[in-house]
């Protein structure tokens, strides 16, 4: 039984190369400190009573083109349910796609109304977003990318 057991923990070592379980579970928080801020976690999706609360809010903003990005498939059923609100909202020029480079958080901009955004998604959603380029005024263009989610769920 013994010997068993010494057996194990030496291919335990042999497989840590040698670390403490301390060490080892430093180790492992590490990594998955890093995946958590390259890859990040997915995103939780908004209700169906959020997403017609978002678009009661995007009906009270100027309609335009807008651009729903996500930047991994964590993201991906977040960004769908906000452009399924611009939608609901009446803006027909809105579309979906993959984006990259977005960053931590969700990201809006590209135009001065897309602070009427960040605030309709922080409202309805307590999502953390933040504004880019709002002073830019890309005519009649409105940007929303979902980012990496570095919180932890």
């Amino acid at each position: 039984m013994l010997g068993h057991r010494d057996a194990e923990i030496s291919e335990y070592k042999t497989k840590l190369s040698g670390a403490t379980p301390e060490q080892a579970k430093d180790k492992i928080e590490s990594l998955e400190q890093t995946i958590r801020k390259m890859v990040g976690t997915s995103w939780a999706p908004l209700t169906r009573p959020q997403i017609a609360n978002l678009a009661a809010k995007l009906k009270e903003i100027q309609k335009g083109r807008a651009q729903i990005m996500y930047e991994n498939h964590l993201g991906k059923e977040l960004a769908q349910n906000i452009f399924e609100a611009f939608r609901e909202a009446g803006w027909s020029e809105a579309w979906l796609s993959t984006g990259s480079g977005l960053g931590e958080g969700v990201v809006v901009g590209w135009s001065s109304r897309a602070e009427a955004v960040k605030a309709a998604l922080e409202a309805v959603a307590k999502l953390p977003v933040w504004a880019k380029d709002t002073e830019k005024e890309v005519p009649d263009l409105i940007i929303v990318g979902i980012g990496i989610n570095v919180r932890q769920q």
